[in-house]
């Protein structure tokens, strides 16, 4: 609601906004979830997800093939799921 209310106050037209947005959010982060994925896979020897999250996050900014699986929506993740730094 309070980015609705910002719109209305901004001269410059939404698609300009859309532009700013996307230039200035990555469209991958690497989240929690596949990090910890990744890392089991290569505690017990398999590196794999660890190249192909490493492919997706070589170009964060863009949507490309290589990051489409970590931009899923759809993905359900665990809402009891905790990190500690």
């Amino acid at each position: 609601m309070q980015w609705k209310a910002r719109l209305t106050r901004n001269a410059k037209p939404l698609w300009a906004s859309c532009c700013l947005m996307r230039d200035s959010n990555p469209a991958i982060v690497p989240n929690n979830y596949y990090v910890e994925k990744v890392l089991l896979a290569g505690k017990g020897g398999n590196l794999k997800p660890f190249f192909a999250l490493l492919e997706a996050l070589k170009n964060p900014f863009e949507e490309t093939s290589s990051n489409k699986v970590y931009r899923d929506p759809s993905m359900q993740l665990n809402c009891n799921y905790q990190t500690f730094c």
